[in-house]
């Protein structure tokens, strides 16, 4: 069986989630079985010419990965609703983004994973734009530069500050509940985070404590991964995907 996250295992010892969406890519090699209306299904998987997809096995675990090779976006869609009445999105995924050395710094170093409600086109699997504000709940930026080995890293946030390589577990909290949550970090300390703000950790590193949540949706049905068509050519594994909508203490 699929090894789950410590981090996972961790937060679940002191507090109950209410699992909206779970995909670890673990019960198939073909990736048309992750494509449909299901609960844990995406409504899309882009496939372009130059943005390949395709379920990889590495050391006996299975993922996603997108293989950009040219100037086509990257989309990852859950457009049919998710369940419940959301204003807290607590959401958990790995990801690595690798570049060769001589690839060329993009024009366009952001790419994002979107949360949001409202028009449906917006979230739609063949619309390579991204969220406008209208729709939009929340966004985590995913951001690539070279460092001064000129070895590409990745970054959480549009704003450079820890760079990442190799998978990294990824923990993004945004609350517009209306009130101040306190929960469990993957540090292992306690957390308050105000209402109408976001919290994002990468392993057990805080990367942004108190992110402005701006987007006008104050709850969430939708989701979206982009990375556009002008961004680096990557490769983008991801896994463990897992969105709850509750953090609440036994």
């Amino acid at each position: 069986m699929k090894k789950l996250l410590p981090i996972i295992f961790a937060l679940c010892a002191n507090y109950a989630h209410a699992q909206i969406f779970s995909q670890n890519f673990s019960s198939s090699n073909n990736k048309r079985t992750y494509i449909g209306g299901g609960t844990n299904q995406f409504d899309g998987i882009t496939d372009f010419k130059n943005s390949r997809s395709s379920i990889e096995t590495e050391n006996g675990n299975s993922f996603l990965r997108f293989d950009k090779i040219g100037p086509s976006s990257i989309i990852l869609s859950k457009n049919t609703p998710l369940a419940g009445s959301n204003h807290l999105a607590f959401v958990q995924f790995k990801v690595r983004i690798s570049a060769p050395e001589n690839t060329e710094t993009p024009p366009n170093q952001l790419a994002g994973f979107y949360l949001g409600d409202g028009d449906t086109d917006a979230f739609e699997h063949g619309n390579t734009a991204g969220v406008t504000n209208d729709h939009l709940f929340a966004f985590v930026g995913l951001r690539i530069l070279k460092d001064e080995s000129k070895a590409y890293r990745f970054y959480i946030s549009s704003v450079p500050q820890n760079s990442y390589t190799g998978w990294q577990n990824i923990t993004w909290v945004a609350n517009k509940t209306g009130a101040p949550i306190t929960f469990l970090a993957p540090n292992g300390q306690n957390f308050t985070l105000q209402n109408n703000k976001q919290a994002i950790w990468v392993g057990d590193v805080l990367q942004i404590g108190s992110g402005s949540l701006n987007g006008a949706q104050t709850g969430f049905s939708k989701f979206k991964l982009r990375f556009p068509a002008d961004y680096a050519n990557v490769k983008v594994d991801l896994d463990d995907l897992m969105i709850s909508n509750v953090i609440s203490t036994k």
